[in-house]
């Protein structure tokens, strides 16, 4: 079997993006990763550059437990975003390439709303991130490559909940977080077959740890100090393969160590004796799909991704807790740009918080616009 090896392999290079399109609290991993790591631009071909933007509107509400005994609801917690990134590939040899690629991976945009009958009435959760990565990507023999880079990352972030008092602080209780950058690296290697359009990948992730100065309050107390924030380290493996001329299948699935992670501001939990954030459990995600191209400029790809629902209680400030979700792209050539646009569904699973709140039927819906230039 021979396959169009340019076009089948344009089809896996859109498919396998869905990772900066697709947040991770809704499409993917755990409630704070919002863009997936991924390598896709750096099996582009010849000098290409791309711009993405992604909005998303989720819906999530939770009831009962110690803060809503009422059962009446904590109404929608998580609130409407948009987001961009930016790729650019260049080929410094016939056997090396370079890649630069600036997105936002971590975020976290939580509002409870104010409702007289609710304990968590007015609580809300900031995360805002930066990376930029430097890739650099050397051919090994003919069909095999070997990659890896730095990543510089900046984050900060902010919280207030009014429940302090339910759970042993002095009061209403409200943090900021310094912005801070840390550096972290990644690494892989891959595989391909350019006549059937197969591909292998396999590629580390680092941990990044971020210092932050902290600002605490709590009812009239102020307190002062630094909080170490990590990121987790991660992996992902790739496969895609041509199976007739111009359709391709493909999959993926990635790790991520969530149970590394926590946020321990040191007022909070040396009153409370446990990080402010945590979890207790990995996650996983699996992603399978199809492209296909229908004539010489248009082309689309269907995926669905499953991220399995754990035993963990959830962080208040991300109830999610794994979900099934669907993705549309279809896909436009134009003699100058590449236009792909990225419609989403995700079907959200039911999570419980530390108050024994339930959380369930949240759904989100996401639309994106990728712009692909060769150059």
């Amino acid at each position: 079997m021979r396959i169009n090896t340019r076009s089948v392999l344009s089809l896996a290079l859109l498919c396998s993006s869905a990772g900066v399109f697709f947040p991770s609290p809704v499409f993917s991993q755990g409630a704070f990763e919002r863009g997936a790591p991924e390598t896709r631009v750096l099996f582009e071909e010849g000098n290409y550059f791309e711009i993405d933007w992604v909005a998303v509107s989720p819906d999530q509400s939770g009831s009962g437990g110690l803060l809503d005994p009422l059962g009446l609801g904590t109404g929608d917690v998580l609130e409407s975003y948009d987001q961009w990134a930016f790729s650019l590939k260049t080929d410094l040899t016939d056997r090396t390439s370079l890649a630069l690629i600036l997105d936002q991976p971590w975020g976290v945009d939580v509002n409870y709303p104010i409702l007289p009958t609710s304990g968590y009435s007015g609580t809300f959760a900031r995360i805002q991130s930066n990376e930029l990565s430097g890739i650099l990507k050397q051919k090994v023999g003919e069909r095999g490559s070997v990659y890896g880079g730095v990543r510089l990352q900046s984050l900060e972030a902010s919280t207030a909940f009014p429940f302090g008092p339910a759970i042993g602080l002095g009061g209403p209780y409200a943090a900021s977080f310094d912005r801070d950058e840390g550096v972290g690296f990644m690494a892989g290697a891959a595989y391909e077959v350019p006549n059937i359009a197969l591909r292998f990948a396999a590629t580390y992730y680092s941990e990044i740890e971020t210092t932050h100065d902290t600002v605490e309050i709590a009812g009239t107390a102020l307190a002062n100090g630094q909080t170490d924030i990590t990121t987790p380290q991660a992996i992902n493996l790739e496969f895609q393969s041509g199976v007739a001329e111009n359709t391709l299948l493909f999959g993926s699935v990635r790790w991520v160590d969530w149970s590394e992670f926590g946020i321990s501001p040191p007022a909070f939990s040396g009153a409370i004796g446990v990080p402010a954030v945590q979890y207790t459990e990995d996650f996983f995600t699996y992603t399978a799909g199809i492209g296909r191209k229908i004539t010489d400029r248009f082309d689309f790809a269907f995926a669905v991704r499953y991220t399995p629902m754990t035993d963990q209680i959830v962080p208040t400030a991300g109830p999610v807790n794994g979900n099934i979700s669907y993705l549309f792209a279809p896909s436009y050539q134009l003699p100058w740009v590449k236009i792909t646009t990225l419609i989403g569904y995700s079907d959200l699973h039911a999570s419980r918080d530390f108050a024994g709140a339930r959380f369930d039927d949240g759904d989100v819906f996401t639309v994106g616009v990728r712009l692909g230039f060769n150059f």
